[in-house]
C-alpha cells in the first residue's frame, strides 16, 4: 500500500525533472508583479516626499511672511508692537491700531487668513472679526509656544479646497514673543511649483521601468525558448541511453544462459540474428527442452526396475 501511494509521487517528481524550467512563468508570476510593487512603493515615497517637502516649503515661506509682517507692523504701531513684543497688557486702543496694521498685511501679501496670538493662546487679531479674544486650544499652536518650533496643520474647507494652517513662532529667544498663523491654500502657486517639479520625477521612474519590463519579455521568452530546446534533447539523450544500456543487458543475459546451457550438458543454439532478446528465448526453450527429456529418462528407469523386480518378489512369497 505504501508503495502505491509513492509511486505517483515518484513518478510527478520524474515529470518534474523533465520538464524545462519555468522562466517565462517565474517572470510573469513574480518578478513582474515585483516590479510593479516597487513603482507603487515609489509613488508612495515621492508622495510622501511631496507631502513633507509642501509642508516645509509652505512652512519657511510663512516665516519669512510673519517676519515681513512684523516689521512692517513695527513700524505703522511702534508703541503697541513693543508692548505686545514685551508681553505686556494691551490696552484698546493698541488693539485697535494693531488690528488695523494687520489688516493691511494681510491685503498685502494676500493670505487667506490671518492671525496672531500671545503666549497665553489668545487672538490679538483674526482675519475674522469675532475671533478676537478668544482663547485658542489648539495643541499645535501649544507645541509651538513651548518648542519655538513652527508647526502645520492640514485643514479642509467646506468647498472641498486643502488648506494649510501654518504656526510660525516669532520674537526669537527661547521663547517667541508671539505666534502667527497664516493661512494658504494647497491649490496657490507654490503648490503648482513643487507638482511641476517632484512629479515628472515619479513619471521619469515609471517610465524607466516599464521601458525595462518591456525589453525583458522578448529576452525572457527566447531564453525560455532555448531551455525548453536544450531540456529536451537531455531527455531524449538519457532515453536513448536507457535503450542502449537494456539491450546490452539483455545480450549479457543471453550469453550468461548459454555458457550455463552447455556446462549442464543442454545444447544451446547459436545467438539469434534479431539480436539478445531472440537469443535469450532459444537459450530458455533449448533448457526447458533437456529437463524434460532428463526427466521421462528417469521416469523410464523407474518403470523398468519395478518390471524386472516385481518376478522375484513373487517367487519368494510362494516358496
Amino acid at each position: 500500500m505504501q508503495l502505491k501511494n509513492q509511486s505517483p509521487s515518484i513518478a510527478a517528481a520524474a515529470v518534474a525533472l523533465e520538464a524545462p524550467y519555468p522562466l517565462a512563468r517565474n517572470f510573469y508570476a513574480r518578478l513582474l508583479p515585483l516590479a510593479v510593487l516597487v513603482l507603487s512603493a515609489v509613488v508612495v515615497v515621492v508622495a510622501l516626499t511631496v507631502k513633507a517637502s509642501t509642508e516645509s516649503a509652505y512652512l519657511a515661506h510663512a516665516t519669512r511672511v510673519a517676519d515681513n509682517i512684523g516689521a512692517d507692523v513695527s513700524k505703522k504701531s511702534p508703541e503697541p508692537w513693543k508692548r505686545l513684543m514685551r508681553g505686556e497688557e494691551l490696552s484698546p486702543a493698541d488693539l485697535e491700531a494693531l488690528v488695523g496694521s494687520f489688516t493691511a498685511e494681510q491685503a498685502e501679501y494676500r493670505l487667506s487668513g490671518l492671525k496672531v496670538y500671545d503666549l497665553g493662546g489668545r487672538t490679538l487679531y483674526s482675519s475674522d472679526p469675532a475671533d478676537i479674544g478668544d482663547i485658542e486650544k489648539n495643541p499645535t499652536l501649544r507645541a509651538v509656544i513651548d518648542s519655538g518650533r513652527a508647526g502645520v496643520v492640514r485643514h479642509e474647507e467646506a468647498d472641498g479646497t486643502e488648506t494649510l494652517e501654518l504656526y510660525v513662532p516669532f520674537g526669537g529667544g527661547e521663547r517667541p514673543k508671539a505666534v502667527f498663523e497664516l493661512y494658504e491654500s494647497l491649490s496657490g502657486g507654490l503648490q503648482k511649483t513643487l507638482q511641476d517639479s517632484l512629479w515628472p520625477v515619479v513619471g521619469t521612474l515609471a517610465a524607466l521601468l516599464a521601458l525595462a519590463l518591456l525589453l525583458l519579455v522578448p529576452v525572457i521568452r527566447r531564453a525560455q525558448e532555448a531551455i525548453a530546446a536544450r531540456t529536451s534533447a537531455i531527455v531524449d539523450m538519457r532515453q536513448r541511453l536507457e535503450r542502449l544500456v537494456s539491450r546490452q543487458a539483455v545480450d549479457a543475459a543471453g550469453l550468461q544462459g548459454q555458457a550455463h546451457g552447455q556446462a549442464g550438458g543442454v545444447e544451446v543454439p547459436a545467438a539469434h540474428p534479431g539480436g539478445g532478446a531472440g537469443a535469450f528465448k532459444q537459450v530458455l526453450a533449448a533448457a526447458q527442452g533437456s529437463g524434460m527429456r532428463r526427466l521421462g529418462q528417469a521416469q523410464g528407469h523407474v518403470l523398468a526396475h519395478h518390471a524386472i523386480g516385481a518376478p522375484h518378489r513373487d517367487a519368494e512369497k510362494d516358496q
